[in-house]
């Protein structure tokens, strides 16, 4: 990987380095997409009604407390997030997406979250950081 310094911003950010890790993409470019989290995982999150009814097979509910609930959520994104990329021998269905993002040398995760701490675009962050990125932190 070159040397890759990601960054973490709200929605609005318009910088050259920006990567749209959303579901809800305007504009031609949308492999950012593969970093959005799965559906099912996003509509627990934003506590939409009926979202504990529609969890995948083999998935428990998320612990009540929130300190549960923030690891219930952060372990299933990142397992979403390893499914995507695969493996050596089994590549994913978002490896080009992957590699994409780890060949660039800055990038700026975005998403509508109002922080980074409690937000998909932080979990990024961290797991490309653990890959030898150099974290910027949020602009």
């Amino acid at each position: 990987m070159p040397w890759l310094d990601v960054y973490t911003a709200r929605y609005a950010y318009r910088g050259a380095d920006r990567v749209d890790t959303t579901r809800y993409h305007k504009g031609p470019d949308t492999w950012g997409i593969a970093f959005a989290p799965p559906r099912w995982l996003l509509d627990v999150a934003k506590g939409y009604a009926g979202a504990l009814d529609r969890l995948p097979a083999g998935i428990e509910c998320p612990p009540e407390d929130e300190a549960g609930a923030w690891r219930w959520y952060a372990r299933h994104y990142r397992t979403a997030m390893l499914a995507g990329y695969g493996t050596r021998s089994r590549p994913g269905p978002h490896r080009v997406a992957w590699e994409r993002l780890l060949a660039m040398e800055s990038a700026t995760l975005v998403c509508f979250c109002p922080s980074p701490e409690h937000c998909h675009r932080g979990l990024l962050a961290s797991y490309v950081a653990r890959l030898g990125a150099v974290p910027g932190g949020e602009r």
